[in-house]
C-alpha cells in the first residue's frame, strides 16, 4: 500500500483564523457567550474591574481568565499548570484567550 506524503512546512494560501477552527456548537463558545453576558454588577460582586486598573502593566482580561477556568471545569482540567499548558496547546483554550498565554501564577 502506498504511503501519503507528509509535509509539516506546507504553506496555506489563506491561513485559518481561530474562529474557523472552533465549531459553532462547541462548548467553548457557550462558555464565551455566558461570560460575555455578565454585566458590570456581576463583576463588581466578584470584586473585579472589567476595565482594568489605570496604573501598572497590562493585565489579562477578566473574561478570558474566567472563561479558561469555566471551560477547564467543564472538561475536567482543574490544575493551574494544566490550564497553562492547555492555553498554549489546545485550540478551544487558544480561542477563549484570544491566543494569549496566561501563566499558571496568573491563573492562580
Amino acid at each position: 500500500m502506498p504511503i501519503r506524503e507528509m509535509s509539516r512546512d506546507q504553506a496555506w494560501l489563506l491561513p485559518p483564523t481561530l474562529d474557523d477552527l472552533v465549531p459553532p456548537v462547541h462548548p467553548a463558545r457557550f462558555v464565551a457567550e455566558f461570560v460575555d453576558a455578565l454585566n458590570r454588577g456581576d463583576w463588581a460582586e466578584l470584586g473585579v474591574q472589567p476595565d482594568g486598573e489605570p496604573l501598572g502593566a497590562l493585565a489579562y482580561h477578566p473574561c478570558a481568565l474566567l472563561s479558561v477556568w469555566l471551560y477547564g471545569f467543564m472538561t475536567g482540567v482543574r490544575s493551574c499548570r494544566k490550564l497553562e499548558t492547555a492555553c498554549r496547546d489546545q485550540i478551544p483554550y487558544l480561542w477563549l484567550t484570544g491566543r494569549q498565554y496566561p501563566a499558571h501564577n496568573t491563573l492562580w
